[in-house]
This record gives C-alpha cells, structure tokens and sequence, in this order.
C-alpha cells in the first residue's frame, strides 16, 4: 500500500491540474462545441450551377485533371462560372474550370465575392493561411491554404474559402471561438502547433491520457484499501485522515468510479486503432462497392445531358454496382435548397427518373459484390432511436442502410443511400467501441438522449463532483511541494 500510495502521490500531483482542466472544460463543451460548417450548410448557401458556362465534360475534366488516383468528382458553381472539384485518394481536392480546364488559384478579391453569398461583407483584405486554430484538423488538409475572411458583422463572423477549390469549409463566430479557448481547445489539448502534426498530437494526449488513467485506478484503490484497513482495525469512521486529505478520500470514493470512467473512455478516444477495430472499409471493398471507376461511370455524358439538370448546387458522379448516376444536391424544395435527387445516367433527360434515394436493389447488388467473401445476411433502414447512427455528437443520415455481414466479426456496413457513400463499418469490436467511448464519455445512452435536460443536469452534476475532487488533488499537491520545499 505504500508504494502504491507513492505512486498516486506524485502522479496525481504532476496531472491533478489537467483532471481540474478537463471536467472545467467539459462543462462549456456542453453548450458551446467546437465551430464547424455542416455539408448541408455549405450546399445551402452555395450557388445555382451556371450549366450554360460548362465546355468541358466530366470525361474531359477527369482528363485535364491528369491524374489517375480520382476517387470523387462534383460539380459546383463559383462566381458566375462552373467548376469541376476532383477529389484524389490522398484527399487532395483540385478544381477545374469547366470551360478551360485547371483553374487558377483564387485571389483575395474573389474570397471576397464568395464571402458575400455567405452574407459575409469584408472588413479587411482577406489574409492566407495554411493552419489556424479552426482549421487545424487533418479533414482539411487536403484543401489547404485558405483565405480567412472577416466579417464586419456584429457576430464577428469569419469564414475559410480554399485557395485551390473556391469552396467555404468552415465558418466561425467571436462567440464561438471566445468560448472555445476556454473549452474544446484546452480539453483536447488543441493548440495549433500540436494539432497540426496529427501523429505528435496522437502520441502525446494518448500517453498523457494514459498517466492520468493510472493515477484515478491506483487512488479509486488505494481510497478502498484505507477504507478497508480502517474497518480491519476496528475503527469508527469511512476515512482515517482529516482534512483535506479526508475531503479527497471521501470524494474518491464516493464520485471515483465516475472519473475513472470518464478517464478511461478520454483514453479511448485517441486509440485509433490501437485496441479497437477503425470504421473505414478496405480500398478492395471500397472499389469493388462502386464496381467501376469514374472515368467509366462518367463516360459518354454529354453537355447537352448535364444542361437538363439544372437547379442543382452540386453534383456528384458516380458509380454504384457498375451502374453510373448523377447526384443533385441543394434542389430548392420551396423550404429552403436543401433537397437531394439522384438520377441513372441513361435517363439524365427523364425528370421522372429522378428519386430522393438510390434504389435498395442497386445497394444490395454493391455491398454483395465487395463483400463477396463474407456474405450479406441482412439489409435494413435505420430508425431515428439508432443506437449505432444516431449518436448525441455524430448523427448519421436518417437514409442510411445497415448491411449485416456474415463474418466472424459480425460486421455492420453503414451507407448512405441518397449519396451511395460508405458512411462506416462497425464489427463487434466497433460496436463495444461506441459504448465504451461515447456511452462512458458522454453519457449517450438511448434512454438518456431522449431524456432532455436530464441528460445535462447529470452531466453536470457529474463534472461538478469530477472538479471538486481534482481541486481537492491541486490544495493537496500544493501542501506536499511546500512541505517538501520547506524541508
């Protein structure tokens, strides 16, 4: 017991600061998340399609892309003109003028102009940057550098447009960012300089994440142990210390189990990969799913063709079980431009082949052929109370299809069927995953999800208890370093 008490000792007062940090700033996460710019919004507020500027075809841009590692390809509208975006298997986007092929870098008078159809009007020359502290996630590595424009709004509004694609991927407010200094930011340890080297980051919060872990497990032990020698000795009381070294040890016992689980799943949620099963198919799959390449599912589509679909904020090619069709994204519904179509190819001209989701058949026939080996046992819709799709914090289309495979590892393949995208695969180590990190970390639990604001009155009860204990640790820490300075 006394080693183990070392341990905790010392441990707890090198980390005590950071528990403090975490269950402060998990209160404002609550109310505040991290700022971000949803696919729907930035369709939304995107431009109708020019179609009558387009020379090009898909073939001929895929062409003037020059590359062969193409694993996407949309059509957009920007600034009056159309423009192809072809996406590379490294997640590098390009563009390509649809009437002359790869188009130049934009200048920060053109940001400008975008900005306005954000309701964005510019205060100052839109700067370049390559990693700020809003776009530091690796998701947007492959779009890099942007310029932020600053809004002369009171909101304090900026917005990130892509040098390369002319695409708006992020939009943060001065309300948003205030808050998120003291919130997401410190309780992911987030600085800029960290988080844009993913692997440096990973390595660092993961065993950082670990010590802390370590020290919540030996103090929820060593609490029970006191506990216990006390009774072995036939003394009264739950705790044989004073103070606030018994304030410590009653609330370690008392509201302990919480932080370790709280610890533990904060753990998991830098494991990628290290214990648990990623979510991402396979390429093999991921090809054989499609069943062709784009150059083949674009093949033979004429402008004339492309002409008729007009209305459209994007398109997207692509190819499903060999079958080529056409997305149309942003399809104004007289409730705003949020509407999706998907369309075969061979009937790009008949308006009534049109539908709001690729056919069950079509998604049957593709996850069959790039499951072959395992087997489809089972396809079914998902309900809004998913317990897998409709997380609290990352919510799946509610037209995603839940393919179940016949493997050992029962493997569920998510996919969206109004886009044919991969959303995700969950085996069972995946699904015990979910439960494990979500479940412990934020409480999401079905029941608790549909519980309103019961859900965040435990949470903060929980954070509060979490805070106490860990200031209890920093008075304790602050007591042993100047008892130890004065020897």
């Amino acid at each position: 017991m006394v080693t183990l008490a070392w341990w905790h000792r010392w441990l707890g007062i090198m980390v005590c600061l950071l528990f403090a940090m975490w269950f402060a700033t998990g209160a404002v996460m609550i109310y505040v998340p991290f700022p971000s710019l949803s696919e729907q919004q930035r369709i939304a507020l995107a431009e109708p399609i020019p179609l009558s500027t387009l020379a090009l075809t898909p073939s001929e841009a895929l062409i003037a892309a020059g590359r062969g590692d193409i694993r996407r390809l949309r059509l957009v509208g920007m600034l009056g003109s159309a423009r192809y975006l072809v996406e590379l298997t490294d997640g590098t986007t390009l563009a390509v003028a649809a009437r002359s092929g790869p188009a130049n870098a934009l200048d920060p008078q053109q940001a400008g102009r975008l900005a306005l159809a954000y309701g964005v009007s510019t205060k100052a020359v839109p700067m370049m940057v390559g990693h700020d502290q809003w776009t530091v996630h690796q998701r947007f590595d492959g779009s890099r550098p942007f310029y932020r424009v600053d809004a002369d709004d009171r909101a304090g509004t900026s917005i990130y447009v892509s040098v390369h694609t002319g695409e708006v991927l992020q939009r943060t407010t001065s309300f948003e960012r205030s808050w998120n200094w003291v919130g997401s930011v410190l309780h992911w340890i987030y600085p800029t300089i960290l988080r844009r080297h993913f692997h440096a980051w990973d390595q660092t919060v993961w065993w950082l994440s670990l010590v802390c872990l370590v020290t919540a497990a030996t103090g929820f032990v060593l609490g029970i142990l006191r506990t216990f020698s006390l009774r072995r000795k036939h003394r009264g009381g739950i705790s044989p210390f004073r103070g606030w070294m018994k304030w410590h040890h009653l609330l370690g016992l008392t509201t302990g189990l919480v932080l370790l689980t709280w610890i533990f799943s904060g753990w998991l949620s830098m494991d990628h990969g290290r214990l648990f099963s990623l979510d991402r198919p396979g390429e093999s799959e991921a090809q054989q799913f499609h069943g062709a390449s784009l150059q083949e599912a674009v093949h033979g589509i004429t402008l004339d063709q492309i002409g008729t679909l007009a209305g459209a904020r994007e398109l997207e090619f692509i190819a499903l079980a060999g079958k080529p069709y056409v997305i149309l994204r942003g399809i104004d519904s007289g409730t705003g431009a949020s509407g999706v179509q998907v369309v075969p190819v061979k009937q790009l001209t008949d308006a009534s082949a049109r539908t709001s989701q690729l056919p069950d058949g079509l998604l049957l026939a593709a996850a069959r052929s790039a499951w072959a080996g395992a087997g489809v046992i089972g396809m079914e819709r998902v309900s809004r109370e998913d317990a897998y799709t409709q997380l609290r914090n990352d919510r799946l289309p509610l037209s995603t299809v839940r393919f179940k495979l016949g493997d050992d590892a029962k493997t569920w393949v998510h996919v969206d069927a109004s886009s044919g995208r991969i959303l995700n695969t969950m085996d069972l180590s995946r699904r015990n995953y979910r439960w494990l990190y979500n479940g412990l970390h934020t409480f999401d639990f079905p029941l608790l999800n549909r519980a309103g604001l019961l859900w965040q009155a435990l949470m903060l009860v929980a954070l509060a208890l979490g805070f106490t204990l860990s200031v209890s640790a920093v008075v304790l820490a602050i007591h042993r370093l100047r008892k130890g300075r004065s020897r």
